[in-house]
């Protein structure tokens, strides 16, 4: 995710559609990376799983159950969640990143290519977050919320922060104080939302 995403920015910056800063800032380009793709995992581990593929990290997973495949039995289900939650903290600690990425592009084409993934992104976190249905299938935002993303996000950057914002609000309402991950969740959806 990372070599691309520095790929792109030089192109960006060569091609005078971003900002030259954006180039001495890579941690940026990073997080925008690693935002989409710690989404996509977290969003497929039960297809991965039912593949034989395993992606969620062990130094997460093992803190909340002794074997991978603990996740997918119903008599593990409040560890379960509670590893999820903590996969979409590490995930929600790129948010602020990303807008800061965004902010450095100045063409409106550009703009679109690289705001629509990302709010998709943290709409499909709040989707999947507390949901105990990412362990028994495939969740995907709706066709509705996709096309209403879209819109959204290629008018300008305020709007994509709005976007951020209410999809941080809500990871934040759906919060659950029996998480062990409670208060930095909270602490995560609150800088979002700053």
């Amino acid at each position: 995710a990372g070599l691309v995403g520095d790929g792109l920015t030089r192109l960006f910056v060569e091609g005078g559609l971003a900002n030259p800063a954006l180039l001495k800032r890579p941690n940026l380009s990073e997080s925008m990376g690693q935002f989409l793709q710690k989404t996509n995992i977290i969003r497929d581990v039960h297809e991965d799983f039912d593949d034989k593929r395993r992606f969620w990290p062990k130094e997460i997973w093992s803190k909340h159950v002794e074997k991978f495949e603990d996740l997918f039995n119903p008599k593990h289900e409040a560890a379960a969640l509670a590893c999820s939650s903590e996969m979409v903290l590490n995930s929600l600690s790129h948010a602020n990143e990303c807008l800061l990425y965004m902010a450095g592009i100045k063409d409106q084409s550009v703009f679109n290519f690289v705001a629509i993934p990302q709010s998709m992104a943290i709409a499909t976190l709040e989707l999947v977050f507390r949901n105990r249905k990412i362990f028994k299938q495939n969740l995907k935002i709706t066709k509705g919320d996709a096309c209403q993303l879209m819109i959204e996000s290629s008018q300008n950057l305020r709007m994509v922060c709005s976007v951020f914002k209410r999809y941080a609000r809500k990871i934040h309402r759906k919060n659950d104080p029996t998480d062990p991950n409670f208060a930095n969740i909270s602490i995560a959806c609150g800088k979002v939302s700053d």
